[in-house]
């Protein structure tokens, strides 16, 4: 899918498509950047449990990237749509389905994400520093802070 010159939907330029010969190649890329957002998301759900112990640069270059990939996510879905509308014999359709469903998959792990991160980015440990004890103790009192960062 690399880009042109033209006046595409994002203003860089319009997609060069792919064939759907490439759907093999296509869908390992998916799947690939699929795994590598699961992978993310095993990496960051520990962190509901201590959100104190992200940075503000942190949660802000993972919104950066995955709001770009969430940008981007429109690409993969029209080529999916392009294929579909195509004369295609039994396997070739079978593989554009298995195309689409890993970009249904890929673009929803995307979402949970950007959502995780939007929850962690209010108690990251500048967030958590900013407040009074008095604010960190209401929290702990309420259940909305882990009793680790409770005050002796």
């Amino acid at each position: 899918m690399a880009r042109g010159d033209g006046g595409g939907r994002d203003g860089r330029g319009e997609p060069e498509w792919r064939p759907v010969t490439d759907v093999d190649m296509m869908t390992a890329i998916v799947l690939e950047q699929l795994g590598a957002n699961r992978e993310q998301l095993r990496t960051l759900e520990p962190a509901r449990r201590a959100p104190h112990l992200l940075d503000d640069h942190t949660m802000e270059r993972i919104k950066q990237v995955f709001g770009q990939q969430r940008d981007d996510m429109w690409l993969w879905a029209e080529t999916g749509e392009l294929w579909q509308d195509q004369d295609l014999n039994a396997a070739e359709a079978a593989k554009v389905d298995q195309y689409v469903a890993a970009v249904e998959a890929f673009a929803a792990s995307n979402t949970v994400i950007l959502a995780l991160a939007d929850e962690l980015t209010g108690g990251t440990i500048e967030t958590t520093l900013a407040k009074s004890d008095l604010e960190l103790g209401v929290e702990t009192l309420v259940g909305a802070r882990p009793r680790s960062l409770s005050l002796p």
